[in-house]
């Protein structure tokens, strides 16, 4: 009887080792490919935005932008949720994130609600959660005015066409998911105005304005300034 308790035993334990060895073997292949696919997501991503670069003028720098703000535009006016279903489709190319719609009462939550409305491609909520501050408002206006007239009517504003860009490249660049935005630190900047930091991510050094509708992104000159040089675009020579 002891003789076949041991035995049984002994099958028991050769059994659970088995089991156990083939867990972690699937656990460490499984982490290995999850950290594949997000380096191949990152690799592809850097690759699909490198841009050429033409000589650097005042004039040709808005009507550059504007250029790409219609190609932004007409995309996300188009079908909002275009990119999105690519992305969904191709599991092996993004990291899985979840985002939240988490309102405007602090900062993060406005960068989090920020970032669910690029994940939806909603460019009506994303149009109330940011102001463009009045220095700001000169380059923003020349850039709406570069557009197509078609395009100025659709997006009636150059509020709506700054919204419709921001959900473009959220959906270009996605956020962090809602995890990684909630360890963002608020550092004051002025009475009512914080800078949102999380280094290493795309967000990172976002200014935020506190208003009666809570608290807003602010689309400053810099911000301008930074998105005609990062999206000129390149004219064919006569």
């Amino acid at each position: 009887m002891a003789f076949l308790r041991i035995t049984l035993i002994t099958s028991l334990l050769a059994a659970a080792g088995t089991y156990c060895s083939f867990f972690y073997s699937r656990l460490e292949r499984d982490h290995e490919i999850a950290r594949l696919k997000k380096e191949n997501a990152y690799l592809r991503l850097a690759i699909s935005r490198r841009e050429p670069v033409r000589p650097h003028t005042r004039d040709a720098e808005v009507q550059g932008a504007a250029d790409h703000a219609a190609r932004a535009a007409t995309q996300v006016g188009s079908d909002p949720m275009s990119h999105r279903s690519t992305s969904a489709g191709e599991s092996q190319r993004w990291p899985t994130r979840s985002y939240l719609n988490a309102g405007q009462a602090t900062p993060v939550a406005t960068l989090q609600t920020m970032a669910w409305a690029c994940d939806q491609g909603d460019v009506t909520t994303m149009a109330r959660l940011f102001i463009i501050d009045a220095e700001a408002k000169p380059q923003a206006e020349a850039i709406y005015s570069g557009i197509p007239a078609g395009l100025r009517a659709e997006w009636n504003s150059v509020e709506a066409l700054a919204a419709a860009i921001m959900v473009h490249n959220g959906i270009e660049q996605p956020y962090p998911g809602s995890e990684v935005l909630a360890l963002a630190r608020i550092e004051p900047i002025r009475e009512g105005r914080v800078a949102l930091m999380l280094p290493g991510a795309v967000v990172s050094g976002l200014v935020f304005q506190h208003t009666a509708e809570g608290w807003k992104y602010v689309v400053s000159k810099a911000v301008v300034d930074d998105y005609i040089a990062r999206r000129m675009t390149p004219r064919s020579k006569p």
